[in-house]
């Protein structure tokens, strides 16, 4: 196993002319989620955090309309996060500030194109979420409707 590195939040790891280090994000769906920031490129690989639902494939976060990416970020947020409600702001703002600390130059979400550029204004968004209402899935009709529109049936 020399090639698997166990990291926690704070833990780094050189990889040559880099130095990788493990962040937690401030929004996560698992207890284990580690985003890791690479401090050559400084870029922020951030897992989940800072997802968005958007209305359609897009090659950069730049290439969606702002209000679509709000919503859509405010959207994953809370489907994805749904204790996202239930922290303290003062708390949660904490989180934020240790990636607001990194300064990334770009995010790289799993669930986003990439953002160049944008930690500053994400960061601000992510800080109104505990104040948001918390999101409701949708139900089976919901879910049945939304799979018959992706098929074209509707």
């Amino acid at each position: 196993m020399d090639r698997v590195h166990w990291l926690n939040p704070g833990d780094s790891l050189n990889v040559g002319d880099r130095k990788l280090t493990a962040v937690r994000p401030p929004l996560f769906d698992n207890p284990t989620t580690i985003g890791v920031y690479d401090d050559k490129s400084e870029v922020f690989f951030s897992a989940d955090c800072f997802g968005a639902i958007i209305p359609a494939p897009a090659q950069n976060a730049d290439d969606v309309a702002e209000g679509d990416l709000a919503r859509g970020m405010a959207g994953w947020a809370g489907l994805d996060n749904p204790w996202v409600h239930m922290v303290k702001p003062m708390e949660f703002s904490r989180g934020l500030d240790g990636i607001r600390q990194l300064a990334p130059k770009m995010i790289l979400s799993a669930h986003l194109p990439p953002a160049m550029g944008r930690s500053e204004q994400f960061l601000e968004l992510l800080a109104t979420f505990p104040y948001s209402t918390p999101s409701i899935a949708p139900n089976q009709t919901a879910l049945e409707q939304i799979l018959a529109q992706m098929k074209g049936e509707s």
